[in-house]
């Protein structure tokens, strides 16, 4: 069956009208629920020598974390500069994900510790 024509029986069927397709991704039908905490478990954190981005690779355990979402660390916002995900820039329950941050120290964190992100 191919998407410019349809055949039945053998004979090729035209539609009678214009043919609509409909491309919906993954990440269009997540929503964020803003009742619900946004909480990634660090699972590991490294940074390149001289470098002063903190990458940090977790599992999203509650909520949803996306590129334009803020890590709250004690009394500072630290925006997060690069997000890598199965959904590109956004993170569900669940999932593993990388994200890279500026403003801490990879000291900061701890294994299996959680972070909190807001909106």
């Amino acid at each position: 069956m191919g998407i410019s024509h349809l055949t039945e029986h053998g004979k090729a069927v035209v539609p009678a009208g214009p043919v609509r397709l409909f491309v919906e991704n993954p990440w269009d039908s997540v929503r964020i629920d803003p009742n619900k905490e946004n909480k990634l478990q660090i699972q590991r954190v490294s940074s390149f020598y001289g470098e002063p981005d903190v990458i940090i690779i977790g599992k999203v355990v509650s909520g949803v974390i996306t590129d334009k979402m803020k890590l709250k660390f004690g009394e500072q916002e630290v925006p997060i500069l690069k997000m890598d995900s199965k959904y590109r820039t956004l993170g569900k329950e669940g999932m593993t994900i990388g994200i890279t941050v500026r403003g801490v120290y990879k000291d900061d964190f701890q294994k299996d510790s959680c972070i909190t992100f807001i909106q």
